[in-house]
């Protein structure tokens, strides 16, 4: 399940948005001409292609209160909320300008998102609202929402609105048409769980408004992460679990796993994931200022098998934490309290699945609480460390490694028929090439990192000072956690302008490392010396992490793309400012370059499709230059002047600066080609020499890292 877009749009004087805009511009000596308008929402929003944004307002008070609370998560250091820049009002608009947050919603980047990676993203951003929610509150606190809300001459309290919010829930869903059968049993429902009765344990502050569109995310080094959120004219001091609840419903709706992880980040202990909290949860929904009750109950993928009217069950659907809650039988002096839940992982696995609310005695993880209850705190990796192995804890690793292999070979996994020599693993150690991921000062996973490839794959190898990942390890306790993947980017930020290569068996482990941005370069059969008798199949792998935007996805350039490249390279008008057009055999010829470039680099010139379509858009990315590194862009003629290659250069501007040790970045652009001068001036260049290249004359565009640092 995944709750829809619904449009907000208020349209506007466009004219009057742009008066004030260009005031904006010459009062705060902002770049200004090449703004992209963002209507969504009540107000008006313009990207900057300096990376600040401009917020216009239509009342004073909303832009007073937002810039307050932007204020003060900034002062308190919780980097969850962009940076206050400037406020003021031009044109008779009150503005707002502030930094940009990295990324993008996770609205558009939702269908993107591995797994792994859409898990993790929910446990940060549970770890996100719980460092908003610790902030002191502001001196002006009570957004409009609250006051609209409140009867004339009522002073504006948690507790005043939240009971006004009860008095005029069951009329507000009758207004907008929701089931009678629903609108009987609502009030009853409400008044039993009692959440606008009871005092909350605790006062935070509330961003007001948590949802997929206000939830910034990016992925960096293979991983994705929360940059922070945005629009907090909502915000109000509050208790947490109304926003919670919100964030539950709208970021995790129909994924357990999400939802644990959410609540995981934010603080809350497994035993604390109870019926009750279910049920505080969809309280706290049908109490929300703009909650859409009504819109998703009448959908079949939201409310399928559910009773009309049945609130408890739907609170088990909606806020459903992959968890059961009885164990039976029970075993020697193990107990448990039937109203709490526990994971199924916290269980042994076996062949059969246990049932929902059953769990059989063979399935039993530990032999008392205790032990569970360590198990999960240790699953919530809020203490993981990264580091080399000490000496003492060189023989932990060796084990760790033994283990392993044992456990790979009950997956049908036995690239070695014996574990590591072990001279060789103390070898690596004096070296200072083991690495180890701590959980809570324990050893979780062993990798090592060796300088070089091995022979069998040397030729095959073309990157300078390469780094093989050789081991990969992880304790068994900690295992179906993916530490293993959290390790593997923890290395990559090590060695950061190098490349990373290994080599594995097809099958499990190649689409393991897959997900982490390792690409295929060559499949190959070979014999160890300290191997198998017979032949090995393996898969030679390089990291190769692509470049991300809101409309564009990037990948790898294959030889299947000879005729989606013809679309650029052989067309007439798109090769204007080029010596000629390309023919098929040249553009193959090309494609080995860029394969090459991807061996020797681990990056390059990338293929771009449009995410929506999957339909090409052209070719962008990094093309080492005796000058430096170019951002190169060619795109197809029917995508032309629609922001794309703007939306590309950039993404590979910033991927540039962030994944490599490179000082500044160039473009090279035909003096006469004035598009492609206003796209290297929206990537934040200028011109610094002209050039003669292929006989034709050319503009030399670059940006040093340290503007790039200090862009607004």
């Amino acid at each position: 399940m995944r709750p829809d877009f619904v449009d907000y749009r208020v349209r506007k004087d466009a004219g009057l948005c742009c008066q004030a805009l260009a005031e904006i511009g010459g009062r705060h000596a902002l770049a200004v001409q090449s703004a992209c308008i963002d209507e969504y929402g009540v107000n008006t929003v313009f990207h900057l292609p300096t990376g600040a944004v401009v917020k216009l307002f239509t009342a004073s008070d909303t832009w007073e209160h937002e810039a307050a609370v932007m204020q003060c998560l900034h002062d308190q250091a919780t980097g969850t909320a962009p940076r206050l820049l400037h406020t003021g009002s031009a044109a008779g608009l009150p503005y707002v300008v502030m930094s940009r947050l990295p990324g993008r919603a996770l609205q558009h980047a939702w269908d993107e998102l591995p797994r792994d990676a859409a898990i993790a993203v929910r446990e940060q951003l549970g770890a996100v609202l719980r460092r908003v929610h610790a902030c002191a509150l502001p001196a002006t606190t009570w957004p409009s929402v609250v006051r609209e809300n409140l009867p004339a001459g009522v002073t504006p309290s948690w507790t005043a609105y939240i009971q006004t919010r009860r008095e005029r829930a069951v009329d507000r869903q009758r207004e907008k048409n929701c089931p009678a059968a629903w609108l009987q049993t609502m009030p009853a429902f409400l008044d039993e769980v009692g959440v606008h009765q009871n005092s909350p344990a605790r006062v935070g502050l509330l961003h007001g408004e948590v949802n997929a569109d206000h939830v910034f995310v990016t992925q960096e080094v293979g991983e994705w992460r929360v940059t922070g959120l945005l629009d907090f004219q909502a915000a109000m001091p509050g208790d947490p679990e109304h926003e919670l609840a919100q964030a539950a419903f709208h970021c995790c709706v129909g994924e357990p796993a999400c939802l644990r992880a959410l609540l995981r980040g934010y603080g809350f202990a497994n035993r604390e994931l109870s019926r009750d909290l279910q049920r505080r949860f969809m309280a706290h929904f049908l109490l929300f200022a703009w909650c859409p009750f009504q819109r998703y109950i009448v959908k079949p993928e939201f409310s399928a098998g559910i009773p009309p009217g049945d609130f408890d069950a739907l609170a088990g659907r909606w806020f459903d934490f992959g968890l059961v809650y009885k164990v039976s039988p029970p075993r020697k002096n193990l107990t448990f309290d039937p109203s709490v839940f526990y994971r199924t992982e916290d269980f042994k696995s076996s062949s059969t699945r246990p049932k929902p609310g059953y769990i059989r005695d063979t399935l039993l993880y530990a032999g008392d609480e205790r032990e569970i209850s360590i198990h999960m705190q240790t699953n919530r990796r809020s203490d993981v460390t990264f580091r080399p192995l000490t000496a003492a804890e060189e023989a932990a690793g060796y084990q760790i490694i033994c283990d392993t292999v044992d456990w790979l070979r009950t997956k049908g996994i036995d690239l070695w028929r014996r574990p590591l020599p072990r001279e060789v693993y103390a070898a690596r150690q004096e070296r200072g090439e083991n690495f180890g991921l701590f959980v809570g000062g324990e050893l979780a996973v062993i990798v090592s990192l060796v300088n070089g490839v091995p022979e069998y794959w040397a030729a095959e190898v073309k990157a300078v000072q390469p780094v093989w990942l050789c081991t990969l390890a992880t304790a068994t306790e900690f295992r179906r956690r993916d530490l293993g993947r959290q390790a593997v980017s923890e290395a990559l930020r090590l060695l950061r302008g190098r490349v990373m290569y290994l080599d594995c068996k097809p099958g499990w482990l190649e689409e393991f490392y897959r997900s982490l941005g390792f690409v295929e370069l060559e499949k190959k059969t070979f014999t160890l010396s300290h191997g198998p008798c017979g032949p090995i199949d393996a898969v030679l792998m390089r990291w190769m992490a692509c470049p991300v935007s809101a409309r564009l996805r990037f990948r790898p350039v294959t030889a299947q793309d000879v005729d989606n490249l013809l679309l650029i390279f052989g067309d007439p008008v798109a090769m204007e400012f080029w010596p000629a057009t390309k023919t098929r055999e040249e553009i193959v010829k090309s494609i080995e370059r860029i394969r090459q470039g991807y061996r020797e680099h681990g990056h390059g010139l990338w293929a771009v499709e449009l995410k929506e379509t999957g339909e090409f858009v052209g070719r962008v990315g990094l093309i080492h230059q005796e000058e430096g590194i170019e951002v190169g862009y060619a795109l197809v003629p029917r995508h032309w002047h629609r922001g794309y290659a703007t939306e590309a250069a950039l993404a590979c501007r910033d991927w540039a600066f962030e994944h490599l040790e490179c000082d500044r970045m160039i473009s090279f652009v035909h003096t006469r080609n004035l598009p492609s001068c206003r796209v290297a001036e929206r990537n934040g260049m200028r011109v610094v020499t002209e050039i003669t290249r292929a006989n034709l004359p050319h503009h030399v565009y670059a940006i040093t890292r340290e503007e790039w640092e200090n862009r607004p």
